[in-house]
């Protein structure tokens, strides 16, 4: 005697609610270029379709406006929502497909609702964070190799320290070597103009 039958029917509780039902959690996209009336408009649909697979209570949030990472069907910004819905796991590839022939949707992403993530929100930046690609590291470098090159960089700028104060020196020592030459210039001519001095 097959004993599955009878335990899928002893599963089901008396409130004819089924314990194989989960939470799901759909991410949706819209694109940025729908006015608001279009936006609710096409909210409500999607929210028809998924209210024809779930059973029980359905939740929509908004996280508003943001410029897409990268541009879908030529568009840069998009419409973002969240919904929470519960649903047998073998109905969600015939809601996933129904959402797929939605020509008015960027993206549509289910995922298995997780309650601990229920009070983050996404955190969107307006200035894109520069991430590394594969052709901006070509080598590994080590902790020792940035420290001795900034050390090397540090004598290097002491050495340049050192030769700019040299020149400095040397070039006080100049003009203040000139200026005794021009004193005495200056005292020999008076003796001169003087007559005091011949030459």
């Amino acid at each position: 005697m097959d004993i599955k039958p009878l335990v899928k029917k002893y599963l089901k509780l008396k409130n004819n609610v089924n314990i194989f039902m989960k939470k799901y959690e759909l991410l949706l996209t819209l694109p940025g270029t729908l006015d608001d009336n279009e936006v609710k408009q096409e909210i409500e649909t999607v929210l028809g379709v998924v209210k024809e697979y779930s059973e029980g209570e359905v939740e929509k949030k908004s996280l508003g406006k943001v410029r897409l990472a990268y541009s879908v069907k030529q568009i840069r910004y998009g419409y973002y929502y969240t919904v929470v819905f519960e649903a047998e796991p073998g109905k969600i590839p015939e809601l996933n497909q129904k959402l797929r022939l939605n020509k008015g949707l960027l993206r549509a992403i289910i995922n298995i609702y997780n309650p601990a993530a229920k009070d983050i929100t996404p955190i969107f930046s307006s200035t894109p964070v520069k991430t590394p690609r594969r052709g901006d590291l070509k080598e590994k470098v080590t902790l020792e190799e940035v420290l001795s090159e900034k050390s090397e960089e540090k004598k290097a700028d002491k050495k340049i320290e050192e030769k700019v104060v040299k020149k400095v020196d040397s070039s006080t020592k100049k003009s203040t070597e000139s200026s005794l030459d021009l004193n005495d210039i200056d005292k020999k001519l008076n003796n001169i103009l003087e007559g005091n001095d011949v030459i």
